[in-house]
């Protein structure tokens, strides 16, 4: 998939999980707790992803080559990863 389709999927961590968490974050300012402390913590923001990106690319040169050499994941397992990771956009 694109790096951009990435990024669209990992930002919605924002809109999906940290509504799920208000429960949580509520406690946590009922205990006297600020609450935004936690927002970098669980939520997420285009430049940590990014930084991830830059970092594949300086150790490894490509997302395959972290696959291969810093996960050491052969091809099989690489194909059996996209497919769980990825969605058929097929008819």
């Amino acid at each position: 998939v694109s790096r951009d389709d990435v990024l669209r999927d990992y930002l919605l961590t924002n809109e999906q999980l940290l509504p799920a968490l208000e429960p949580l974050m509520a406690r946590f300012r009922s205990a006297g707790g600020d609450a935004a402390l936690l927002e970098p913590v669980l939520g997420v923001r285009a430049s940590y992803l990014e930084a991830a990106f830059d970092e594949v690319g300086q150790k490894f040169g490509s997302m395959e080559a972290y696959l291969a050499t810093g996960l050491g994941l052969d091809e099989a397992a690489q194909v059996r990863l996209r497919s769980g990771l990825t969605a058929d956009a097929g008819p």
